[in-house]
């Protein structure tokens, strides 16, 4: 009877092992273009210009540089 009980306990934990979530190797990284009006002194005098933003999502905070 003992080692029926240390062999279910022993499984159970293993399985409660597995079931730990393994962290995402790589971070997510988002790419955005923003559009913006702006004036220029040729015609047609209003213009939309663009900036590309790029960005990393991690779990954990960075510090920046």
């Amino acid at each position: 009877m003992f080692l029926q009980t240390v062999f279910f306990i022993l499984s159970a934990i293993s399985l409660g092992v597995r079931a730990v979530p393994v962290p995402q190797a790589d971070p997510t990284v988002y790419t955005v273009t923003r559009v913006y009006h702006t004036t220029t002194d040729v015609p047609p005098y209003l213009i939309d210009a663009t900036t590309t933003e790029v960005w990393t999502v991690t779990p954990t905070p960075t510090p920046t540089s």
